[in-house]
């Protein structure tokens, strides 16, 4: 199995949104302490004030690249839905992404200590850890003749064994979502699992 446009590119869109969004934070901070050095007048601060203003410039035009970059992602799929597909795929695809990982997702390991413990005994669990960090590349892709589904295989032993003791409950939560589709047994493919639903007729 390949991925489809839509595969490839959601995690990268997401990435270049949360890239921008700090890019934009940086030049808001540089731009800020541009203005209060400029009310500095013991020091002649004409050439710090000046490459400050490039950073800040460099900066802003960075963040707005990649937005526009994610945007043209989101907006290439959506032409290629328009003409082979449906619009509305592409938004059920970003639905069923976000709510799929929501569920595959397994709450980190704690250890609760009194209030009066100021000390920082949490603990965090790194098979936990590790099967998070696969889950957040997973994604869902609909279209109106199937829905395509992949995720990522934990590099940790004991992760993999987590999401295998999962698969039954993963079949059915498919199965929920999708009720007009009826999907195949599980493919692993190198680091991959994938799931197809086809139209049910």
């Amino acid at each position: 199995m390949t991925k489809t446009y839509f595969m490839k590119v959601y995690n990268l869109a997401i990435y270049l949104l949360i890239y921008s969004l700090f890019t934009c934070l940086f030049g808001g901070l540089f731009y800020v302490f541009n203005i209060l050095l400029s009310y500095i007048d013991i020091f002649d601060l004409t050439q710090v004030i000046y490459y400050i203003d490039l950073i800040t410039k460099g900066l802003f035009k960075t963040s707005i690249s990649f937005l526009i970059i994610a945007c043209l992602f989101g907006i290439i799929d959506i032409l290629k839905r328009i003409y082979k597909d449906s619009i509305f795929n592409h938004f059920k695809s970003v639905y069923y992404t976000i709510s799929f990982r929501h569920f595959l997702a397994q709450s980190d390991m704690t250890v609760d200590t009194p209030y009066w413990d100021k000390s920082d005994n949490t603990k965090h669990n790194p098979i936990t850890q590790n099967f998070n960090k696969a889950i957040k590349k997973c994604v869902v892709d609909v279209h109106k003749d199937k829905v395509m589904i992949f995720i990522k295989v934990p590099r940790m032993q004991q992760a993999q064994k987590l999401l295998k003791a999962m698969e039954s409950d993963i079949k059915e939560e498919i199965s929920s979502r999708h009720p007009e589709y009826y999907f195949s047994a599980p493919q692993r493919i190198r680091r991959h699992i994938w799931y197809e639903g086809q139209k049910r007729n």
